[in-house]
């Protein structure tokens, strides 16, 4: 047998003989294209044809048996284009032509595509030759590639087919079903209906995208002349214009204006099994096709500006939020793999509602092979983040009751002297990298006060810390080796160093948060925490209360020196200098997200988010959100209610120890310009950050100013 495939240069015409050249049968092919160099590497013979050439058509045909007459795409001049192959074939010698007709194509049908196929069908019926009709239903990936993207980014699928319905189809199931007729006997004179066979408006089209996409797209139905408007806004023209041709076809409104208005009418309501009887399985459905570009249409809703680790985010996080805080409140992040949280109400509502979103499963931390012996990887299950009440209360409290307001005083005193003393070291430089010789050491110094170590073990309690943020940020960046090993083996070093600390304060307990986690005990006198979880809590804090404060104090000192006025009336009055630290917190937190889980199906900002899906909630956009702050972008320390952010998070797992970083931050932040009174930040250097999306941390920061 010898199959002529016509256009075979072409997606349809392409994957027919893919399939053929894979058969069983084993035909003979003869592929025809207007442009047979693009095919040369198909393996068949190839030659040109043309369908507006007859006689050049009738060549390329000649030898054929069975010819796969795929249609033409010009529309308007398709059905003289159709005549001339079927008399083409005719001459030719071709016994049979396969025909790509069209659903719905009927004598009252007078959509426009319709009526051309309709016309082509009955010139091939009355050719003389025996013939196979399949009528494709509406390609779903036409509708996937051009009217669903629109639909989600304006969250409108605008449409004159009011309640009509369409039964669409898989192209590839149109292919299976074309070889099959091509290549089995007892298809001769008969016309098959090649769709899903369910029945779908564009209504029900729309709350399917909205559904997968995970964003609202509203039904809009309107008359024809709207639907001409609204192409009209598109700038699609109504009538077929050169300019506008594409392949040979000339988009236009006035097409898919008919094909909405037939199908008003009911004429592409056509169900059939034809599919299954044709290829022995069930098509593909439309839900199961939409489906399958979950992550394209939800990466469609995200704000172009949203990337975390761009230098336009790193200078200045709240930029990735604006888009979304008007127009997408709740939006998918594909490389994050959670929806997006931005608005404060949303935020604050829903870090309180552990009912709703719960602490996500941290089954995702896996460690290396040869440190398994060292570190079981449940205990991951065990960070405070990781669990819920009633889990989470014991440990919690723990921690907690160690940041009360006494001892906070205690440590403002051991604040303000280090802070001297690091100023003393360089006050004559002029010029120093603040996060080197400032910021990380006096948190550092302060962490190590709180914990009950010696400054010899600084440099175990940083790289903890450090090695921390890293494995955490490690589930979304993986780590490569040999980073990652190093990473892993500073984290084990300094696990394994506190707990021998451990076992020394459970003997001989202080007054440190060590001693307090190691020697807490339930209402039945049980201890609360094992020391491999008290380790555990220790590296926390070695980023928590470290990094973070020190990021804190950084982020001040870039705010106050950009904003010189702002830091004059914190000079005359130094009661604001508190109010310094809770507006930086507000403007820029240190941690731009944190995560949760949703429990069950919830609707937030008109988004649905499935139960176990992830959802990171933007600390930073909630904070800067302007549905809830007047000018959130303006640094303004004489805010009414200054600690009205969400800097720290909210409900149970709002940071147990923001007392101490904000009292921290503020005596940096007053001694440091007090000391220092025309410090600046030198403007003129590259950012230099970590790449990390949490917390996206300064490695250096430099500031001058006049030395005497």
């Amino acid at each position: 047998m010898r199959i002529v495939v016509s256009g075979a240069s072409g997606f349809f015409g392409r994957a027919v003989t893919d399939l053929l050249l894979r058969h069983p049968v084993q035909p003979e092919l003869i592929l025809t294209s207007r442009t047979p160099e693009k095919i040369a590497d198909q393996g068949a013979a190839v030659r040109r044809g043309d369908f507006d050439d007859r006689a050049g058509s009738a060549e390329a045909f000649a030898g054929g048996d069975v010819l796969l007459l795929i249609s033409g795409v010009k529309v308007g001049h398709r059905v003289e284009q159709h005549r001339n192959a079927i008399e083409a074939a005719k001459t030719a010698g071709v016994r049979r032509i396969v025909y790509t007709s069209f659903i719905g194509t009927t004598a009252d049908n007078t959509a426009s595509v319709s009526r051309e196929h309709f016309e082509t069908e009955e010139i091939l019926k009355a050719s003389g030759l025996d013939w196979t009709i399949l009528r494709n239903g509406f390609y779903a990936e036409s509708m996937l590639d051009a009217s669903v993207p629109i639909a989600v980014r304006t969250g409108r699928w605008v449409s004159a087919g009011g309640d009509g319905t369409v039964s669409f189809v898989d192209r590839a199931d149109c292919v299976s079903c074309a070889v099959e007729v091509l290549t089995a006997p007892g298809h001769e004179n008969r016309t098959y209906e090649i769709n899903s066979g369910d029945l779908l408006s564009f209504r029900d089209v729309a709350a399917l995208v909205s559904d997968v996409a995970g964003t609202p797209v509203e039904f809009v139905d309107v008359t024809d002349e709207g639907l001409y408007e609204h192409f009209g806004r598109l700038g699609i023209p109504r009538e077929a214009l050169a300019e506008f041709d594409v392949d040979g076809y000339r988009f236009c409104s006035d097409d898919m204006v008919s094909f909405e208005r037939a199908m008003r009418h009911g004429h592409f309501a056509v169900p059939t099994s034809d599919v299954e009887h044709l290829i022995g399985r069930p098509p593909r459905r439309l839900p199961e096709l939409v489906r399958s570009r979950r992550a394209e249409l939800r990466a469609l809703v995200a704000p172009p500006e949203f990337d975390p680790l761009s230098d336009a985010a790193l200078r200045d996080p709240a930029c990735m939020f604006a888009t979304a805080l008007n127009d997408r409140p709740v939006f998918w992040s594909e490389a994050i793999g959670a929806w997006i949280v931005t608005r404060y109400d949303d935020v604050h509502r829903y870090l309180n509602e552990l009912d709703v979103f719960r602490a996500p499963v941290h089954d995702a931390f896996t460690v290396p092979e040869k440190f398994a012996d060292r570190f079981p990887s449940e205990l991951m299950n065990y960070l405070l983040p990781a669990m819920d009440p009633p889990e989470h209360t014991a440990p919690r409290r723990a921690i907690q009751s160690w940041f009360r307001r006494p001892r906070i005083l205690e440590l403002q005193d051991r604040i303000a002297t280090a802070a001297h003393e690091l100023i003393d070291g360089y006050a004559e430089a002029g010029e120093v990298d603040l996060m080197a010789t400032y910021c990380y050491p006096l948190t550092l110094n302060t962490l190590l006060g709180m914990l009950g170590l010696p400054d010899t073990d600084a440099k175990v309690i940083h790289d903890l810390g450090e090695a921390a943020i890293r494995i955490l940020e490690a589930v979304k960046v993986p780590l490569a080796e040999p980073e990652l090993s190093q990473v892993w083996e500073d984290y084990l070093a300094g696990q394994e160093y506190i707990r021998t600390v451990v076992d020394e304060r459970i003997a001989n307990p202080g007054d440190d948060i060590i001693s307090f986690m190691a020697t807490a005990t339930d209402d039945d006198g049980n201890p609360v925490l094992t020391r491999e979880r008290v380790a555990l809590h220790v590296a926390e804090l070695a980023f928590a209360g470290h990094d973070t404060t020190a990021q804190l104090i950084a982020n001040m000192v870039q705010h106050l020196s950009s904003h010189p006025a702002q830091l004059a009336k914190a000079r005359r009055d130094p009661d604001l200098w508190p109010n310094v630290t809770e507006e930086t917190l507000r403007r820029r937190p240190s941690a731009t997200f944190t995560a949760r889980a949703a429990a069950r199906d919830v609707t937030v900002g008109g988004v649905t988010i499935r139960a176990g899906e992830l959802a990171w909630f933007a600390l930073t956009g909630a904070s800067n959100d302007p549905h809830h702050y007047d000018t959130p972008a303006r640094f303004d320390i004489d805010r009414p209610h200054p600690a009205d952010h969400l800097a720290f998070g909210r409900g149970p797992h709002a940071c147990p120890g923001a007392p101490l970083s904000r009292a921290q931050a503020t005596v940096a932040a007053r001694v440091l310009f007090e000391r220092l009174t025309d410090l600046r930040v030198v403007t003129d250097l590259p950012l230099d950050f970590a790449p990390l999306v949490i917390l996206p941390k300064r490695n250096s920061m430099r500031v001058a100013w006049s030395a005497h």
